[in-house]
């Protein structure tokens, strides 16, 4: 093969990777520790990638799942198990947790729970969209889901938490919270689950309790994992049914006539 050939292929691979590589979302965010010092600041750069279920394509009007991969997972479990049967037509949005895993504590997880309702926002007016977006997390996932409910709710129509917890003292970050009754949270937790304590689920899904009564906490009889096993059905119809009651209020609200 010539030269010139060569050289045209290459050119041809760099184009594919430029129009296929995933486009990163890169956000400055905050954090006010103490009113007598100057806010902490921090570049965050997500790495988004795309799904559309039931053949769903990217100019559709469709809801806005945020999807928040597990401690070290890849995307690929999401779209492979979790949404790969997903019965409504949807724009899947994953994320992977950064590095090894999703930030458990202060200024750090605030910091990602900022960049992510800036990012569903975005997305929001970027993309044709019903509704606010829905929050979605698995696992380290889950955790982050539980504190943006408390933190960032309002960025959100719901948010679902599965297999999560609240990992630092509530003391820590109550000056944040912002949680109240409008905002809607649906939990799952497996009784058997070892890797995140069932107890664990259950004290977050108290503590957000406290600030809005518009909260479910949703028990199965299962393990950790079992959101990629028997139990992903019951996880997505419930989803499913979630996501296409809040489109319908959506609807309403924007056809007040």
């Amino acid at each position: 093969m010539d030269e010139k050939n060569l050289v045209k292929i290459f050119i041809f691979f760099i184009i594919i990777y430029i129009i296929f590589k995933p486009s990163n979302y890169e956000v400055e965010v905050e954090y006010l520790w103490d009113v007598n010092h100057p806010p902490n600041k921090a570049k965050i750069t997500l790495n988004p990638h795309f799904m559309y279920t039931q053949s769903a394509s990217a100019d559709d009007t469709l809801p806005l799942i945020i999807a928040l991969t597990g401690d070290s997972a890849k995307y690929e479990n999401f779209v492979n198990t979790v949404f790969k049967d997903f019965s409504i037509p949807a724009r899947v949005v994953i994320l992977e947790s950064p590095s090894r895993i999703w930030p458990r504590r202060l200024p750090e997880v605030e910091f990602y729970a900022q960049a992510i309702a800036e990012f569903a926002k975005h997305l929001a007016n970027k993309y044709p969209t019903t509704g606010k977006p829905i929050l979605f997390g698995f696992s380290g996932g889950g955790m982050m889901s539980y504190y943006s409910a408390l933190t960032h709710c309002e960025a959100y129509s719901i948010i679902v938490p599965v297999a999560g917890a609240l990992t630092s003292n509530q003391k820590t970050y109550e000056p944040l919270i912002t949680m109240d009754d409008n905002c809607k949270v649906v939990a799952f937790h497996g009784n058997k689950d070892r890797a995140v304590a069932f107890s664990r689920g259950k004290k977050a899904f108290e503590i957000l309790n406290n600030f809005s009564k518009n909260i479910e906490f949703i028990e199965f009889n299962g393990v950790h994992l079992d959101i990629f096993n028997d139990y992903n059905k019951l996880i997505m119809d419930k989803l499913a049914q979630t996501v296409t009651t809040e489109v319908l209020v959506s609807m309403v609200d924007s056809n007040p006539d």
